[in-house]
């Protein structure tokens, strides 16, 4: 009897560590597929008018916590980047950035090409590349529709040395698309967490976008009266010199 008990119990936890592994693959799966449409949507977008907003927690080691809440808008060479920290400005020629906290506006030069890439190519390439190196140690339902995923890094697949420990995210099957994205840094890293909740994403945006330089600077190139009290920085007079050298 001893015996048979034992063999049931091993088929028993065959029979959940498979189920568990199909279960993982296909969370993973899932957050694959919707992941990317925030990557593929801006590049298939063609000329639509894009608008993202998501809200960014970061806390280092000492629990002090930085929140930026991002509106994004984009429609081809032209975005509009808004939060606390900082709003920036592109288009075809100029590069306008004003730091609200430090009254400083800089402006440089648009290098060509830079903002025909999509939205998180970088920040999504890392993310798939860890996701290939890491383990699945949790994949349940949180609500009806909504999942949660865990992923623990595996130090034998860990090629890239990534300061990350793990991720969680949460996405809704119904609504297809992530809610929230949690990476937890490994201990010698200055960012303890860093929580990225995403709000909205559509290609049908009626937002307009005025010309970078005139946003702050009147057309005799100066501050307009709203930023009177700021430092401007303009690289685009070094960039001139430095041509005609």
């Amino acid at each position: 009897m001893k015996l048979r008990s034992v063999l049931i119990s091993l088929a028993m936890t065959s029979f959940y560590a498979t189920s568990f592994s199909q279960e993982a693959n296909r969370c993973l799966e899932q957050v694959r597929k919707y992941e990317e449409f925030y990557n593929t949507n801006d590049s298939i977008s063609g000329d639509k008018n894009i608008y993202f907003s998501y809200t960014v927690r970061a806390t280092n080691w000492d629990n002090e916590t930085t929140v930026s809440n991002v509106k994004l808008h984009k429609q081809g060479s032209k975005m509009h980047f808004f939060s606390e920290q900082a709003n920036i400005y592109i288009d075809e020629k100029d590069v306008l950035v004003i730091m609200p906290v430090q009254k400083v506006i800089v402006v440089n030069s648009a290098v060509k090409g830079v903002t025909d890439h999509k939205l998180g190519d970088n920040f999504y390439k890392i993310r798939k590349e860890f996701m290939d190196s890491c383990l699945v140690v949790k994949c349940e339902n949180k609500t009806k529709n909504v999942k949660v995923l865990v992923l623990k890094v595996d130090p034998k697949k860990n090629k890239l040395n990534l300061m990350i420990d793990e991720i969680t995210y949460e996405f809704d099957t119904e609504a297809k698309r992530i809610l929230s994205v949690k990476i937890d840094y490994k201990e010698d890293y200055q960012i303890k967490q860093l929580i990225m909740n995403y709000k909205e994403f559509t290609t049908e945006s009626s937002y307009t976008y005025a010309s970078v330089k005139h946003s702050v600077l009147d057309k005799k190139g100066n501050l307009l009266s709203t930023f009177k009290d700021y430092e401007l920085v303009d690289n685009r007079d070094k960039e001139n010199h430095t041509k005609h050298k």
